[in-house]
């Protein structure tokens, strides 16, 4: 039947509405958030600083700005 050949994938055009679209694009601003500030946590992580949640909650600020 189905041997080896790779991965096989579809692609589908989407066409969301306003609300559905205006969720997506929360959705992206929360992935870019915690992927920024997992990568700030990883490298004061590396340099053997600690942080205390205080701190954390203080970078999503000017995080948030940067977007």
């Amino acid at each position: 039947m189905w041997k080896d050949k790779g991965v096989l994938s579809h692609r589908f055009r989407l066409y969301p509405s306003k609300p559905a679209e205006r969720k997506l694009n929360h959705m992206a601003l929360c992935r870019w958030l915690y992927n920024r500030l997992l990568s700030e946590l990883n490298f004061v992580h590396e340099k053997g600083i600690r942080l205390k949640q205080g701190d954390t909650q203080a970078c999503s600020g000017w995080a948030k700005a940067e977007r």
